[in-house]
């Protein structure tokens, strides 16, 4: 459990968090919280990469990726009241979570300064996120985005390319496929990105 050790918390509240886990594996693609629905657990990230969106009616909009090493607890900031996730989750790579019940976790705070540290620390991390989201779509051009979307995608699955088609860089990005076209066709122009055979690289990360 790579998540008990990066957390660094007291022995008897990582083995009650081990205690009080159902344990899921998630392969990708595969759904992991749907938005709108009511979850009263937390969980802990093990492993894998977390694709984290807002849907509409017909349309979503990406947001950020959550993993293990750069945060490791989904508390959905319900761990107090009774409210329902306000964004979808889905696999983009096998995911394993430990899935715990609030209540437990409620306990578990009284008596853990370190899991409260952990868990107000992981909140932060997802505000932040949300904050340099509007600020990307509010200051950056279309074409920046899609950069930015490109590479930190590859970052994170720690893949030299991609495949990624057009239909799904416009859902994430909120852009027309037009849009979408005219930006690949830009990056690739100015040597920002390279396609070929329908995958996607970036010199950048290449080297």
């Amino acid at each position: 459990m790579q998540f008990i050790k990066q957390l660094q918390l007291e022995k008897d509240i990582s083995n009650q968090i081990t205690k009080h886990s159902i344990i899921k594996t998630y392969s990708n693609g595969e759904q992991i919280i749907f938005q709108n629905i009511y979850k009263d657990q937390i969980s802990f990230i093990d492993s894998g990469l977390i694709k984290v969106y807002i849907e509409e009616e017909n349309s979503s909009l990406f947001l950020y990726h959550l993993e293990s090493k750069r945060n490791n607890i989904l508390s959905l900031m319900n761990i107090f009241s009774n409210v329902p996730s306000q964004v979808s989750m889905m696999a983009l790579q096998e995911t394993t979570l430990y899935w715990v019940p609030n209540s437990i976790i409620r306990e578990l705070l009284r008596k853990s300064p370190k899991l409260k540290s952990a868990i107000f620390k992981s909140d932060c991390y997802l505000h932040q996120n949300l904050i340099n989201t509007i600020k990307k779509k509010t200051s950056h051009s279309k074409e920046d985005q899609i950069y930015d979307y490109l590479k930190i995608k590859l970052e994170h699955l720690k893949v030299k390319k991609t495949k990624v088609t057009h239909i799904q860089l416009a859902r994430d990005l909120n852009f027309s496929r037009e849009a979408i076209s005219r930006g690949l066709k830009n990056l690739e122009k100015n040597d920002k990105i390279k396609r070929e055979s329908g995958w996607i690289s970036i010199p950048l990360i290449l080297s």
